[in-house]
Protein backbone atom coordinates (compact mmCIF):
# COMPACT_ATOMS: atom_id res chain seq x y z
CA UNK A 1 0.00 0.00 0.00
CA UNK A 2 1.35 3.38 -0.90
CA UNK A 3 -0.16 6.37 0.62
CA UNK A 4 3.27 8.72 0.00
CA UNK A 5 1.73 10.52 -2.68
CA UNK A 6 -1.12 12.02 -0.79
CA UNK A 7 0.56 12.21 2.64
CA UNK A 8 3.30 14.32 0.52
CA UNK A 9 0.51 16.56 -0.03
CA UNK A 10 -0.05 16.94 3.61
CA UNK A 11 3.26 18.44 4.12
CA UNK A 12 2.53 21.51 1.99
CA UNK A 13 0.13 22.58 4.50
CA UNK A 14 2.65 22.04 7.42
CA UNK A 15 4.71 24.57 5.81
CA UNK A 16 2.08 26.67 4.71
CA UNK A 17 0.79 26.98 8.36
CA UNK A 18 -27.17 7.72 8.25
CA UNK A 19 -28.04 10.31 11.60
CA UNK A 20 -28.43 14.17 11.58
CA UNK A 21 -25.19 15.77 13.09
CA UNK A 22 -24.56 18.54 15.47
CA UNK A 23 -22.54 21.48 14.80
CA UNK A 24 -18.65 21.01 15.31
CA UNK A 25 -18.57 24.09 17.05
CA UNK A 26 -21.28 26.87 17.66
CA UNK A 27 -18.25 29.19 16.62
CA UNK A 28 -16.91 26.58 13.63
CA UNK A 29 -19.86 26.76 11.09
CA UNK A 30 -18.93 29.21 9.10
CA UNK A 31 -19.69 28.26 5.22
CA UNK A 32 -18.35 30.95 2.76
CA UNK A 33 -19.40 28.91 0.05
CA UNK A 34 -22.09 30.88 -2.44
CA UNK A 35 -25.67 30.25 -1.17
CA UNK A 36 -28.01 27.96 -2.77
CA UNK A 37 -31.75 27.24 -2.12
CA UNK A 38 -32.84 25.72 0.29
CA UNK A 39 -31.23 24.68 3.89
CA UNK A 40 -27.72 23.20 3.69
CA UNK A 41 -27.75 19.04 4.44
CA UNK A 42 -26.16 18.44 7.62
CA UNK A 43 -27.20 14.39 7.20
CA UNK A 44 -24.09 11.95 7.04
CA UNK A 45 -24.73 10.20 4.00
CA UNK A 46 -25.30 6.62 3.72
CA UNK A 47 -22.18 4.12 4.74
CA UNK A 48 -21.07 1.52 2.13
CA UNK A 49 -18.63 -1.26 2.85
CA UNK A 50 -14.84 -0.45 1.77
CA UNK A 51 -15.62 3.30 0.87
CA UNK A 52 -15.40 6.51 2.41
CA UNK A 53 -18.43 8.48 1.26
CA UNK A 54 -18.30 12.75 1.81
CA UNK A 55 -20.43 15.94 1.25
CA UNK A 56 -20.16 19.31 1.57
CA UNK A 57 -23.76 20.33 3.87
CA UNK A 58 -24.00 22.81 0.67
CA UNK A 59 -23.60 21.00 -2.58
CA UNK A 60 -20.24 21.18 -4.28
CA UNK A 61 -17.84 19.47 -5.80
CA UNK A 62 -16.10 17.84 -2.76
CA UNK A 63 -19.09 15.08 -2.50
CA UNK A 64 -18.10 12.23 -3.64
CA UNK A 65 -17.76 8.35 -2.98
CA UNK A 66 -14.01 6.93 -2.32
CA UNK A 67 -12.60 3.48 -2.85
CA UNK A 68 -10.51 3.51 0.25
CA UNK A 69 -7.33 2.30 1.87
CA UNK A 70 -6.80 2.39 5.20
CA UNK A 71 -2.94 1.95 7.32
CA UNK A 72 -1.72 1.82 10.78
CA UNK A 73 2.03 3.36 11.99
CA UNK A 74 3.01 1.73 15.11
CA UNK A 75 5.32 4.63 15.70
CA UNK A 76 4.00 7.07 16.25
CA UNK A 77 0.47 5.78 16.97
CA UNK A 78 -1.51 6.15 13.86
CA UNK A 79 -4.41 5.93 11.72
CA UNK A 80 -3.98 6.86 8.04
CA UNK A 81 -7.35 6.32 5.58
CA UNK A 82 -6.93 7.17 1.87
CA UNK A 83 -9.52 7.81 -0.46
CA UNK A 84 -8.61 8.50 -4.47
CA UNK A 85 -10.25 9.60 -7.46
CA UNK A 86 -9.69 11.52 -10.65
CA UNK A 87 -10.58 14.62 -9.76
CA UNK A 88 -11.01 14.49 -5.46
CA UNK A 89 -8.63 13.00 -3.19
CA UNK A 90 -9.66 12.87 0.74
CA UNK A 91 -6.77 11.93 3.50
CA UNK A 92 -7.34 11.25 7.20
CA UNK A 93 -4.90 10.97 9.84
CA UNK A 94 -6.07 10.02 13.71
CA UNK A 95 -3.06 10.21 15.84
CA UNK A 96 -3.64 6.93 18.31
CA UNK A 97 -3.54 6.48 21.89
CA UNK A 98 -0.39 4.41 22.72
CA UNK A 99 -2.21 2.18 24.91
CA UNK A 100 -5.95 1.27 25.37
CA UNK A 101 -8.96 1.28 23.09
CA UNK A 102 -8.77 3.66 19.99
CA UNK A 103 -11.69 4.05 19.15
CA UNK A 104 -13.78 7.07 20.19
CA UNK A 105 -14.11 10.74 19.35
CA UNK A 106 -10.87 12.61 17.94
CA UNK A 107 -10.98 16.65 17.97
CA UNK A 108 -9.44 18.13 14.66
CA UNK A 109 -6.13 19.89 15.53
CA UNK A 110 -5.86 23.08 14.39
CA UNK A 111 -4.05 23.57 10.82
CA UNK A 112 -1.27 25.88 13.28
CA UNK A 113 -1.03 23.02 16.07
CA UNK A 114 1.93 21.15 15.50
CA UNK A 115 1.95 19.26 18.59
CA UNK A 116 1.59 15.52 18.77
CA UNK A 117 -0.94 14.99 20.91
CA UNK A 118 -2.80 11.60 21.02
CA UNK A 119 -6.73 11.40 19.73
CA UNK A 120 -6.26 14.67 17.24
CA UNK A 121 -7.50 14.22 13.58
CA UNK A 122 -6.17 16.00 10.41
CA UNK A 123 -8.37 15.57 7.48
CA UNK A 124 -7.41 17.12 4.40
CA UNK A 125 -9.27 17.42 0.79
CA UNK A 126 -7.74 17.89 -2.65
CA UNK A 127 -9.71 19.09 -5.97
CA UNK A 128 -8.15 18.09 -8.70
CA UNK A 129 -10.10 19.51 -11.96
CA UNK A 130 -9.67 22.95 -14.21
CA UNK A 131 -7.88 24.39 -11.09
CA UNK A 132 -5.88 22.62 -8.40
CA UNK A 133 -8.12 23.55 -4.52
CA UNK A 134 -6.67 22.03 -1.41
CA UNK A 135 -8.58 21.98 1.97
CA UNK A 136 -7.59 21.65 5.58
CA UNK A 137 -9.61 20.79 8.39
CA UNK A 138 -9.88 24.11 10.78
CA UNK A 139 -12.29 22.66 13.60
CA UNK A 140 -14.29 19.78 14.04
CA UNK A 141 -14.40 15.56 15.13
CA UNK A 142 -13.65 12.61 13.55
CA UNK A 143 -15.56 9.34 15.27
CA UNK A 144 -13.93 6.37 15.03
CA UNK A 145 -16.09 3.47 15.34
CA UNK A 146 -14.56 0.66 15.00
CA UNK A 147 -10.09 -0.76 13.97
CA UNK A 148 -9.39 -3.62 14.11
CA UNK A 149 -8.84 -5.80 10.69
CA UNK A 150 -11.28 -2.94 9.63
CA UNK A 151 -11.87 0.88 10.09
CA UNK A 152 -15.16 2.40 10.39
CA UNK A 153 -16.29 6.05 11.74
CA UNK A 154 -17.83 9.45 10.46
CA UNK A 155 -16.56 12.87 10.48
CA UNK A 156 -18.52 16.75 10.83
CA UNK A 157 -15.40 19.37 10.17
CA UNK A 158 -14.75 22.54 8.74
CA UNK A 159 -12.91 22.78 6.01
CA UNK A 160 -10.59 26.11 4.70
CA UNK A 161 -9.31 26.19 1.13
CA UNK A 162 -5.61 27.02 1.28
CA UNK A 163 -5.60 29.84 -1.16
CA UNK A 164 -9.44 31.57 -1.24
CA UNK A 165 -9.58 30.88 2.21
CA UNK A 166 -13.20 29.63 1.69
CA UNK A 167 -14.57 27.42 4.00
CA UNK A 168 -17.03 24.59 4.00
CA UNK A 169 -19.15 22.41 6.68
CA UNK A 170 -18.12 18.67 5.27
CA UNK A 171 -19.81 15.80 6.34
CA UNK A 172 -18.73 11.52 5.94
CA UNK A 173 -18.28 8.13 6.70
CA UNK A 174 -16.24 5.31 6.79
CA UNK A 175 -17.24 1.59 6.73
CA UNK A 176 -15.21 -1.41 7.14
CA UNK A 177 -12.04 -0.02 5.39
CA UNK A 178 -9.80 -2.81 5.34
CA UNK A 179 -6.35 -1.54 7.66
CA UNK A 180 -2.96 -2.71 6.72
CA UNK A 181 0.54 -2.76 8.71
CA UNK A 182 2.11 0.68 7.03
CA UNK A 183 6.27 0.64 6.32
CA UNK A 184 8.08 3.27 8.61
CA UNK A 185 9.18 5.19 4.87
CA UNK A 186 4.82 5.12 4.75
CA UNK A 187 4.98 6.61 8.29
CA UNK A 188 7.23 9.84 7.77
CA UNK A 189 4.21 12.48 7.71
CA UNK A 190 2.61 11.10 10.87
CA UNK A 191 5.57 11.17 12.85
CA UNK A 192 5.95 15.14 12.19
CA UNK A 193 2.75 14.74 12.80
CA UNK A 194 1.48 16.68 8.94
CA UNK A 195 -1.81 18.17 8.52
CA UNK A 196 -3.32 17.04 5.30
CA UNK A 197 -3.01 19.66 2.42
CA UNK A 198 -1.31 20.00 -1.06
CA UNK A 199 1.83 19.95 -1.96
Amino acid sequence: MRLVPLVMLLASLAACGGGRASAPEADAVGDTTPAVEGAPDTTYPPPRRGAVIARSASPGPLSGAWRARAGVCSDPPSLQLLGRSDSVDVMILLRLPARGSATGVYAVAAPEDTTATPRTARLGVQEVMYRDLAYRSERGTVELNRLDQLASGRFDVVLREVTSQDTVRYLGVFERIRVDSLPASDCQAAARDVPPGVY
